[in-house]
């Protein structure tokens, strides 16, 4: 896996129905990197660390859960920009 993983996003309403969330799509180049059996992701968002589950969005893709306390700790909001970085493990 590679050192550093680093992608831009906006924090979208989503998730799976049962459990509406913030998420965050993953680009596809960066999905390649992480590798398709990963399913959590250590990320650095501002100055917080959290696990983050990683994902199959409906159709194609995958995409970050972003709990609602992390968001609300980070004064995030919907329709804002964001930068994610994967930790090494």
């Amino acid at each position: 896996m590679p050192a550093a993983i680093s992608f831009h996003a906006v924090l979208e309403p989503g998730g799976p129905s049962f459990m509406p969330t913030q998420v965050v799509a993953v680009p596809e180049a960066v999905c390649t990197a992480l590798g398709r059996s990963t399913k959590r992701v250590v990320c650095t968002i501002g100055r917080r660390s959290g696990r983050l589950g990683l994902l199959p969005a409906t159709g194609s893709g995958r995409y970050l859960l972003l709990r609602k306390d992390l968001c609300q700790q980070l004064g995030l909001a919907i329709g804002q920009g964001l930068t994610l970085e994967r930790e090494d493990n």
